[in-house]
């Protein structure tokens, strides 16, 4: 039972919450860079929200069944499903769906994000240090410790029954630092913790001016493009290298900020600017490049009450589940429907 990976597009990759504790060792968390879609990727299979799933960047992913599977997708996809019998779908996101053995989902696009999630029904893959996250650098997790190539084939328990449950959907889900239809967003951040290590100008400059994410991000970290932040001396452009998570806001000497993101390292020398919070986090992973960023200042007691009051939309949203509502009847599953009753003919007398 398993689903084959016949063109894995643009950094496909299994991955679950990561690796959680195991920084000290210098094993980075990795894992899904937006958890909250994960979250809604698996609560449309009605599996637990932290099983793995299939992360992809751009669009060109194409996997096909040998045996019928139940998928999700999430995202704002622009996809296609190729059937059994050569006829094509074209479909969109926050979604199941269900191939039958030969049939292929591929992503077209990613649309308004620059990734997206497909949720696998009882995926099955060994985990190593507790988690499936894959870590290419380190060669941890996913199917060989790398990102997914054209042939692998994904275990799975079992095959999906048809018919046995319907479609299902769930709205798109809307960060609150997000507005849609623009490309701005606000992420809260805490100074520090080596806020002390730029001017005063600097540090109001990064909260109140706005900057661009540029073309170099990745699942590391996203190089920001907008007023440079100045260091107090050149003796604070570097510091002795400590702890580093997704959130840091690092700023090297040329004074431009990296926030760093799922595969961040576990340590690293630049002075930090700030912290993103990490509720936040999961909102920049998923943006384009060209996007406005702008940050909030928020001490530690505001950023604990915005974590928690997005793990409890979240929440709130993943039971927002539905059964899909098809529009598209033909004709023959009109007349199977019997609408219409007491039909009389014209012509006969009154």
């Amino acid at each position: 039972m398993s689903l084959r990976i016949e063109h894995p597009g643009l950094l496909s990759t299994l991955q679950d919450r990561g690796r959680r504790g195991l920084r000290y060792l210098g094993i980075p968390q990795a894992g899904i860079g937006c958890e909250p879609w994960m979250r809604f990727a698996n609560a449309l299979l009605q599996q637990p929200h932290t099983s793995a799933v299939i992360e992809t960047f751009e669009g060109g992913l194409s996997v096909s069944a040998l045996t019928p599977q139940r998928l999700s997708i999430v995202g704002d996809v622009d996809a296609q499903v190729t059937r059994a019998n050569g006829t094509v779908e074209s479909i969109n996101g926050w979604r199941t769906l269900c191939l039958l053995s030969g049939e292929r989902l591929s992503i077209k696009r990613t649309g308004r994000y620059r990734c997206a999630v497909i949720g696998v029904k009882d995926l099955n893959v060994s985990a190593h240090f507790g988690s499936v996250a894959t870590f290419a650098k380190a060669g941890l997790g996913g199917l060989n410790g790398s990102a997914l190539s054209a042939g692998d084939e994904l275990p799975v328990h079992g095959s999906a029954v048809l018919g046995s449950e319907p479609d299902a959907v769930i709205d798109p889900y809307l960060f609150p630092g997000e507005a849609l239809g623009t490309t701005q967003v606000t992420l809260k951040a805490v100074p520090g913790p080596q806020d002390d290590a730029f001017t005063d100008d600097a540090l109001n400059r990064f909260f109140s001016h706005p900057y661009r994410i540029t073309q170099d991000i990745d699942r590391m970290g996203a190089r920001l493009d907008g007023p440079t932040l100045t260091h107090r001396s050149e003796a604070h452009r570097d510091i002795v290298s400590d702890a580093l998570l997704p959130g840091s806001v690092q700023v090297p000497g040329v004074g431009t900020p990296i926030v760093m993101l799922a595969d961040a390292n576990t340590a690293g020398g630049y002075p930090k600017i700030a912290t993103v919070v990490s509720a936040d986090v999961a909102l920049l992973s998923v943006c384009r490049p060209g996007t406005t960023v702008r940050f909030e200042r928020v001490g530690t007691d505001a950023a604990r009450a915005h974590t928690l009051a997005i793990e409890q939309a979240v929440d709130t949203h993943s039971k927002k589940v539905s059964a899909m509502i098809h529009t598209d009847l033909d004709s023959a599953q009109l007349m199977s429907l019997n609408l219409i009753g007491g039909v009389t003919n014209a012509l006969d007398p009154i």
